[in-house]
């Protein structure tokens, strides 16, 4: 079962994410996943990130459900799936902007990690904190 999500990130396509078809090819879907991950850590932590801890993208997983096309405005949904020792697992969904048809839905699992030391690192304590309660948040509804 996914997460609820608790976060909307609005994308605008551009049309250089489209292929030749004018569809957004699937390699652009896994920037909007970054984007709008960044855009969470941002709301949460401000302009640094992520405080005191880096980050490894170790999974990633998308279900295409329907093509998003140049020029179209997406809202990608973001909830807190799982949080483990050093990891982080988030489900997306992509829907068109204003209620539209679900374009994607997607997992990914983030690490922590101590750069300096190469390993990966526990979730740290503010983080960790901040990230329960968002995940026990109401639900959003993208714009």
């Amino acid at each position: 079962m996914p997460a609820r999500f608790v976060f909307a990130h609005p994308i605008d396509v551009r049309f250089r994410d489209c292929d030749p078809r004018g569809h957004v090819n699937n390699a652009a879907y896994h920037t909007y996943l970054e984007e709008s991950r960044l855009a969470l850590w941002r709301d949460l932590f401000g302009e640094g990130g992520l405080p005191g801890v880096g980050t490894i993208l170790a999974r990633t997983e998308i279900d295409f459900l329907a093509p998003a096309s140049a020029h179209d405005r997406i809202d990608v949904r973001v909830g807190i799936a799982h949080l483990g020792r050093s990891s982080i697992a988030m489900d997306y969904e992509i829907v068109r902007a204003g209620g539209g048809a679900r374009l994607a839905s997607a997992r990914a699992v983030i690490v922590t990690f101590d750069y300096a030391a190469n390993r990966s690192m526990p979730v740290p304590p503010v983080v960790r904190a901040r990230l329960e309660a968002l995940r026990d948040a109401p639900p959003v509804q993208a714009g």
